[in-house]
């Protein structure tokens, strides 16, 4: 057996540090070391051996380089210049000098790791096609993963969002409707604004599509988690479940798992390649977790630019420029210029100088440092023995997220993280930059975020849902909707005496309380044909056998189109949403709040009252029914598939080659807690689903798991597929110590 998939303990020495690797029998990478240091270096070989394709692709897009590096063409250019502008790369290299000593150490630690593998073992034959060498990994990569990961699905879906507004109010959509859809967050939406917007000279009406589905990215979209209390657990010790949910459709999955353990500690869980350490799972003393917390740390000012020059009340600036060199295969270097103001990144047409007007800047919190906090926060986390030790760390991460921990003293506790700014506004309104007072005040303190600690319910979740601050800042302003984590909640308070079995059943939940108060609105009153009996009768789960989840789905999406279609975005603007973007698959709770109004003002705006909002309902039902046939209506699990596309080849090779899973069925909708959400931009499927479960039951030593896809990103490896039927019909294996 090669050395790379033997389960017999290979010792490897670098420098100061020494690491037994082998794996365990379902191919998970196993390590042993005397600290968390050695343990950073043999997670380092390891994510080497199995994931370099994932880390080097990463790697490259953060860095502008794909045009350089593997092809050039008007895909990867979009995305080399729309990295350079964000400046991950050039600010990680900076900020390497600036993080401390331990943090540099742990990170080169890991470094050392990747590069005995890359210099030692063979490369991936994938790069040696495109004439790729693999350069040494260094401390500033993984600080570029860890900006990756803050900004890729996270602070990128909120600046989605705020760039609609802002076409929203450039196309003249009715504004007294817009404010309704987003309230109460624009009412700083004055007449002045809507015409500095409305004047403004260039708009990227939205991101390069392209960022958002690249399978490679680490993109963390939505997730589940909660804890529960020893009160309500079997085992009166606490219980700990996560499974986050990320893009599904790409082999090998986007997480690692890892068993390792020191003289002291073991740690049990998930990492991330490219990053050092436990990201989420069980030590010795603690399990954690974390979802996305969609905390706003992104903002777009208005800016005046007159002579290249900024104007503010207390005077000109100067823009500071930054020329970028896109090398591109078979082409000449692309020069870009990128202009900054003291508020951010302007977003200016492409061209060598800059007329007089106002332009839009986009500021983005973790653009520049936040990484060197959460490296520490890693490894603090990793050490922590309690709750409150595990808090003060994870408090510190830069990445917005809603973290829920457990100790072996039987303590639970949520923290919230990530890096909110000191703003003046609610976030969704860009603000004038020459006026002092609308800028950045600089971070929220992390003692100032959301904090709770062992309530008396004996449990605690979140699911991407609104968490009210009881500090001084509130630092959501559109949060998913609370669906699921409503669902948790309803299921968690009428449990007793909880085992990891029923957490299992609970993490494998198809209903759907988004269908349920739809489908209320009716009020019994259905169509008696035999789909009306059969949705009035449908027991609101998103299983593959389904008829009625397509059928509802088909009624949910007439619906948006009678409502916010003509009326409000236009139709071809909504079809364009729903088609080619994320935003309704993310922000589907703010239609949802319209749609299920109990608020006068709100029915008569949007539909004339109540009766007309039931009759539209039933016009849309009407118009569902006639365009389904019960005979060739097909089931949920044909209507909502993934195929899951090798990362490098991306479903361009034939399927009998075995690179790609073919066709599978999803199950679960937006709403359930399996979430199931699929959809397409610019012809190239994307997805988020649960990628990675785990149940942690603090009174044993092991943790249940399941991954979407397999270890390894070789074809021909073993764990290349090797969990895909597991994780499809719900089973677990068991990593123990």
């Amino acid at each position: 057996m090669d050395k790379d998939q033997s389960t017999t303990p290979v010792t490897y020495r670098r420098h100061e540090r020494t690491c037994d690797v082998s794996r365990l029998s379902s191919g998970v990478a196993k390590l042993s070391g005397d600290n968390i240091h050695d343990i950073a270096f043999g997670l380092g070989i390891a994510h080497a051996r199995d994931r370099s394709l994932q880390m080097e692709m990463a790697r490259l897009a953060g860095q502008g380089r794909l045009s350089e590096c593997l092809k050039c063409d008007d895909e990867t250019e979009s995305i080399d210049i729309f990295m350079r502008e964000m400046g991950m790369a050039y600010e990680a290299k900076k900020e390497v000098s600036q993080i401390s000593t331990i943090a540099n150490d742990y990170l080169q630690a890991y470094a050392d790791g990747v590069n005995y593998v890359w210099e030692n073992e063979k490369t991936p034959w994938e790069f040696k096609l495109v004439r790729h060498k693999l350069a040494p990994w260094k401390p500033e990569h993984s600080l570029l993963t860890i900006k990756l990961m803050s900004y890729i699905g996270l602070a990128q879906t909120q600046e989605d969002i705020e760039r609609l507004i802002i076409q929203s109010v450039r196309d003249g959509i009715d504004l007294t409707k817009l404010k309704s859809l987003f309230s109460p967050h624009l009412n700083e939406l004055s007449s002045k604004r809507i015409e500095y917007l409305r004047n403004v000279k260039f708009l990227r009406s939205r991101l390069p599509i392209e960022i958002k589905t690249l399978s490679y990215l680490p993109k963390l979209i939505a997730s589940n988690n909660w804890v529960i209390a020893p009160a309500k657990s079997s085992s009166k010790k606490p219980i700990t479940c996560c499974d986050p949910h990320l893009e599904v459709n790409r082999l090998p999955a986007v997480w690692y798992e890892l068993h390792a353990k020191t003289p002291k500690n073991f740690f049990l869980g998930a990492t991330m390649p490219g990053v050092p350490g436990l990201i989420m799972g069980r030590t010795k003393e603690i399990s954690f977790s974390f979802t996305y917390g969609f905390m706003d740390m992104v903002d777009f000012f208005i800016e005046d630019i007159r002579d290249g020059k900024a104007i503010h009340e207390d005077g000109e600036k100067e823009l500071n420029l930054r020329t970028e060199t896109i090398k591109r295969k078979g082409k000449n270097d692309l020069l870009h210029k990128i202009f900054e103001t003291q508020s951010g990144v302007l977003e200016v047409p492409v061209a060598n100088k800059i007329e007089d007007g106002l332009y839009l800047s986009r500021a983005w919190t973790n653009q520049k440092g936040g990484t060197g906090d959460p490296v520490e926060a890693i490894m603090g986390i990793q050490e922590s023995v309690t709750v409150e030790e595990f808090r003060t760390h994870a408090a510190k991460v830069s990445i917005s997220c809603n973290w829920l921990v457990s100790d072996s003293l039987g303590q639970i506790l949520y923290q919230q993280s990530g890096r909110a700014p000191l703003r003046s506004g609610s976030g969704l309104v860009p603000l004038e930059a020459w006026i002092k007072s609308n800028l950045w005040q600089g971070i929220v303190d992390p003692r100032d975020l959301e904090t709770i600690r062992n309530p008396s319910e004996g449990y605690l979740c979140s699911a991407n849902n609104l968490i009210e601050n009881s500090g001084p800042h509130q630092v959501l302003n559109l949060p998913m909707g609370p669906y699921r984590h409503d669902r948790i909640r309803d299921v968690l308070s009428g449990l007793t005496q909880i085992d990891p079995q029923k957490m299992m059943t609970l993490q494998n939940d198809l209903y759907s309380l988004q269908a349920e108060l739809f489908l209320a609105v009716f009020e019994g009153d259905f169509p008696q044909t035999p789909l009306g009996r059969s949705l009035s009768q449908w027991d609101r789960c998103y299983n593959l056998e389904s008829v009625e989840a397509t059928l509802f789905e088909n009624f949910y999406r007439n619906l948006l189109s009678e409502v916010f279609g003509d009326n409000f975005f236009g139709k071809d603007s909504l079809l364009f949403l729903q088609n080619e973007t994320s935003t309704i698959t993310d922000y589907y709770y703010l239609f949802d709040q319209i749609l299920l109004s109990d608020d006068e003002e709100t029915l008569e705006l949007w539909f004339g009252g109540a009766q007309k909002r039931k009759d539209i309902f039933q016009i849309c039902l009407s118009r569902t029914l006639s365009q389904s046939n019960s005979y060739q209506l097909l089931p949920w699990g044909e209507t909502n598939t993934i195929s899951m596309d090798h990362l490098f080849f991306q479903g361009r090779l034939p399927k009998f080659l075995g690179f790609d899973q073919p066709k599978l069925g999803l199950p679960g909708g937006r709403a359930t807690i399996v979430q199931g959400a699929v959809y397409k931009a610019h012809g190239r499927a994307s997805s988020f689903a649960p990628s990675w479960r785990m149940i942690a039951d603090m009174s044993d030593e092991k943790i249940y798991t399941v991954l979407a896809g397999g270890v390894s990103d070789r074809r021909f490896h073993s764990s290349y597929k090797s969990e895909i039927s597991n994780w499809l019909a719900g089973r677990y294996k068991t990593i123990q110590l």
